[in-house]
């Protein structure tokens, strides 16, 4: 704009009226006859940083509605201000509570805690297998893998019964949240028989 201005000088200084020499240059005559009127702000971002550390937990827009208590003066002005000076509100990084869990149950003596889970592999054709796995915690031995294509508590039941007959049935069973393993079928089984989940 100040090249323009400047040839639109040069073109008024040789004679030519204003209303040519803009056309010329490609100004607007009420563009070239504006005259800018700074405001003088000096005091406002003084001002806004004085406000903005009183209340730390404000934005823009708050200091705003402050600073117009006691002078008019635009919240964009404002804004730009408070980007300017990089006047941005901080995060609090609150720390996360950590819930205390449980302390996990430790087997005792043989057969007082076992744990189930499943597993999954697939044939070389990608057949699915689902393999259950029972494990006595106490000496880490594993006493049953089913292998099957499908899973179902009734399964799940006769694979536990007939360990149950062979070494006694456990005082806790750990196992995950399978559907399998939290069917009701299967959970009634084993309050029948006396034995707890974890």
């Amino acid at each position: 704009m100040t090249e323009q201005r400047q040839a639109l000088q040069f073109l008024l200084a040789g004679g030519l009226s204003v209303q040519r020499a803009c056309a010329l240059v490609h100004i607007h005559r009420s563009t070239f006859g504006y005259v800018a009127h700074p405001n003088d702000a000096t005091p406002l971002p003084s001002h806004i940083q004085a406000l903005a550390q009183k209340h730390p937990r404000y934005r823009s827009r708050r200091i705003s509605v402050l600073i117009n208590r006691t002078q008019k003066v635009k919240q964009k002005c404002i804004g730009r201000l408070w980007r300017r000076h990089g006047l941005q509100v901080r995060r609090v990084l609150r720390k996360r509570r950590r819930r205390a869990r449980p302390e996990r149950l430790q087997a005792a003596y043989v057969g007082h805690s076992w744990a189930s889970d499943f597993v999954e592999d697939a044939l070389a054709d990608a057949t699915p297998l689902r393999i259950l796995t029972v494990m006595d915690e106490f000496r880490c031995q594993g006493l049953a893998i089913a292998v099957a294509l499908t899973t179902w508590a009734e399964r799940v039941i006769g694979v536990l019964s007939a360990l149950f007959a062979q070494h006694r049935a456990p005082a806790d069973l750990r196992s995950d949240t399978g559907a399998e393993l939290v069917a009701i079928g299967v959970q009634s089984w084993l309050a029948h028989s006396g034995v707890q989940t974890l």
